[in-house]
């Protein structure tokens, strides 16, 4: 188990600090799910916004959370997670409470910014938590989704069916409730040590990385005990990849701007392909560099998530769009529909990790890919809302695949920056969204819907080979452990 800077704490305290964070996602994700479902649809029948506003209104949270997602980076790998992460859940709730409020479009506007900056704060906070197990136990982020999915469904359920009770701002405040109750969990579950500075970010991408939560040997040189005279300088260890002993030159002559008593100099420029050098723990973690030098690292995976998100985030939209206009579905109507697939992701998350744990990550991807292309396909051949619904099945154990992997590989490339690289990443995400609404809406008015279905279709089946080849250029291993509260199966005939 690891603390909030990545260092290895008691495992029982990390089991439970674990399970309330998983906890407080399912509290979470739930109401944020229902907000997204159910904003547009308010928008225009309780406030009377336009197409138009609706649409600066939508654009308002997703800008913001992009935006703020890699500064939300900087502070879980600096800060305290637990309260950065209730931060975020009491944003959420106060934007919850601000949609049930709103009177007109800047009030609304104002729900959600505080909803955008607090998606930010929260999930890639909680994903930096939930992977400080991940060294021990490799089915953390599958619990994860599990645990957002969960939420997902079950805030569907009840919520859409109190709607015409409570009308939607009685659904917001209930939304608003359940954010501060998961706050408070967040609050008061085991928290680390303050955390420490930043060390040096990973290498450029084809450099094997540190296990997650390590640092480089060459980032940690050991500490004389209070009272102890330091090291002579021609003892020091080697700070690996062929450089100087700290302090010294080559020959063990002191290197130039070394003072007294063996004070190392500023450490020379790396070599071409070598390990970058962390400027924000130079600059007092100064949040522009580390990310960069992350952002760098992960850019095979983070283009392979934009790419993929773009296209599931038009072929989504382009489904809501068919089944309301199409179909002349409600909303509630509508979420039965999704209603199997998000019950089938919350259910197969963990024992789908089971087969990348048997087969490794670039075959189950590559599945995945062609499970979600085989799903467009499908929407084009036989686009009716009783086989949509058997479809999406489909789809969402493609995601239930594909998302703890990406996780995973991101938590464990990012090294003891695991903040910074969630919030890369989620940011790649939601660029990757804001690109498929876009698409989505252009084609809906433009090409008919099969041409629609497969051109998603072929953009998907092209992460069979984009996904696997980013996860080689990070040079991630393949085949995670398995995952360690699973008991070993019993041998035939062992009794």
């Amino acid at each position: 188990m690891t603390t909030d800077t990545g260092q290895p704490t008691d495992s029982g305290r990390g089991r439970r600090r674990e399970r309330a964070t998983l906890l407080a996602a399912t509290l979470t994700n739930g109401p944020n799910e229902l907000l997204d479902f159910l904003l547009p649809l308010w928008a225009g029948a309780a406030i009377g916004l336009s197409a138009t506003e609706t649409g600066i209104l939508l654009a308002v949270e997703l800008a913001l959370s992009l935006l703020a997602r890699p500064l939300a980076g900087v502070l879980a790998d600096t800060r305290d997670r637990r309260r950065v992460a209730a931060a975020g859940a009491a944003l959420y709730a106060a934007s919850a409470a601000g949609y049930a409020v709103a009177t007109g479009p800047l009030s609304a506007c104002l729900a959600a910014a505080l909803g955008g900056i607090g998606g930010a704060l929260l999930w890639v906070t909680i994903s930096a938590i939930v992977s400080e197990r991940l060294a021990e136990d490799s089915a953390v982020f599958p619990r994860l989704f599990a645990a957002q999915e969960t939420g997902s469904w079950a805030a569907f359920v009840p919520g859409l069916a109190l709607l015409p009770g409570i009308d939607y701002a009685g659904v917001f405040l209930l939304c608003s409730a359940a954010c501060l109750v998961a706050a408070v969990l967040l609050l008061r579950a085991p928290a680390g040590p303050p955390p420490a500075a930043a060390g040096p970010p990973p290498a450029a991408a084809g450099t094997p990385p540190a296990a997650a939560g390590t640092l480089p040997a060459a980032a940690t040189p050991p500490v004389p005990a209070p009272g102890a005279a330091a090291a002579p300088a021609g003892d020091a260890a080697p700070a690996g990849d062929g450089a100087p002993a700290p302090g010294t030159g080559t020959g063990g002559v002191p290197a130039p701007g070394t003072g007294p008593g063996g004070v190392p100099a500023p450490a020379p420029a790396p070599a071409p392909g070598g390990p970058v050098p962390d400027a924000a723990a130079a600059r007092g973690n100064a949040p522009g560099a580390g990310i960069a030098a992350i952002g760098r690292r992960l850019r095979p995976m983070l283009l392979a998530v934009a790419l993929t998100m773009t296209a599931e985030a038009t072929l989504s939209l382009l489904l809501l769009l068919h089944l309301q206009r199409e179909h002349d579905l409600d909303a509630l109507n509508i979420a039965l529909v999704f209603l199997p697939g998000a019950i089938a992701m919350s259910l197969a998350a963990e024992p789908l990790h089971r087969y990348a744990v048997r087969f490794g990550r670039s075959r189950v991807l590559a599945a995945a890919a062609l499970s979600g292309a085989a799903f467009a396909t499908g929407l084009a051949l036989v686009p009716h809302p009783y086989a949509i619904a058997a479809l999406w099945i489909l789809s969402g154990l493609s995601w239930a695949a594909v998302m703890p992997i990406q996780q995973a590989v991101i938590a464990e490339a990012s090294g003891p920056h695991t903040g910074r690289g969630m919030g890369v990443y989620e940011s790649a995400g939601l660029f990757g969204a804001l690109l498929g609404a876009l698409a989505a809406g252009w084609l809906y008015d433009r090409a008919d819907w099969t041409v629609c279905c497969l051109l998603a279709a072929a953009v998907l089946a092209s992460g069979a080979v984009i996904s696997p080849a980013a996860l080689r250029r990070l040079g991630v291993s393949d085949l995670p452990p398995a995952p360690s509260p699973a008991p070993a199966p019993e041998p035939a005939g062992g009794r």
